[in-house]
């Protein structure tokens, strides 16, 4: 009877090893659906949310022990947040439907992965609007990545399951973290997000199929985005940001 008894025990146990097991794998293939885009597969806000914060914190570690003289100046250490919109995309809506203009975002998302790392994040922003996020890299590769994003996205037409294709171009905002290279700052992603949406709204009102980058802002105890936002509408704290752009350079 012992024995018996024992041999059950394990056998339940073994069973009840599996359903957790089991249990797991779902909790975590619901965690993934959670932190995806339905639509385009990639990832969603919610996802950035939870995972930026970590990202900005560690970029300023290296910014903060440099400043401390702990180390040399940080290399492959900046965040750089692009936002990506697409030009003039209610017109596919309108001509073609909305099914047709969700193909167009879902072979966006694949241009997209052709500019991003797997290491980076696409993240699904809302409507066209895509938010990515290239990690750990040098803030003076952000323009070349800003422009491989226009090229990639109006290199070849997109081509619709009812076999019309149409032409896009795109417009990209992005701004560096940490803004301000020789002062701690906190690690505020809204603000980081904020700036890029700022570039995006510019690149926006010079034509469309253009880029805008702020790679610095040196206003450790002022409001980035204001400085940001003055700058585009009268030029002013000229000395305190350096934004650099596709359609003029503009280091100041």
């Amino acid at each position: 009877m012992n024995k018996r008894l024992t041999r059950e025990v394990a056998l339940r146990t073994t069973e009840l090893e599996q359903k957790n097991i089991e249990l797991q794998a779902a909790y975590q293939e619901m965690e993934a659906i959670s932190l995806t885009d339905k639509l385009t597969g990639v990832h969603n806000r919610r996802f950035l949310e939870n995972q930026i914060g970590a990202d900005l914190e560690k970029s300023q570690r290296v910014y903060t022990d440099w400043h401390d003289g702990k180390t040399p100046q940080p290399q492959q250490a900046d965040i750089v947040v692009f936002m990506i919109d697409m030009d003039h995309f209610k017109r596919v809506n309108d001509e073609y439907g909305h099914g047709a203009g969700d193909e167009v975002l879902q072979q966006l998302t694949q241009r997209l992965a052709l500019v991003f790392r797997q290491s980076d994040y696409i993240v699904r922003w809302g409507g066209e609007e895509f938010v990515g996020v290239a990690r750990f890299i040098n803030r003076s590769d952000a323009s070349n990545l800003a422009q491989r994003l226009l090229d990639e996205v109006g290199a070849t037409p997109f081509t619709l399951s009812n076999g019309a294709s149409t032409c896009h171009t795109c417009s990209v905002g992005y701004a560096c973290y940490p803004s301000a290279l020789h002062h701690n700052q906190a690690n505020d992603w809204q603000t980081l997000i904020a700036l890029a949406d700022t570039c995006l709204y510019e690149a926006k009102n010079n034509g469309r199929n253009a880029w805008v980058g702020i790679e610095c802002i040196n206003a450790p105890s002022a409001n980035v985005t204001d400085i940001a936002i003055g700058f585009f509408e009268s030029s002013a704290h000229k000395d305190k940001i350096k934004v650099v752009t596709s359609f003029t350079s503009a280091n100041v």
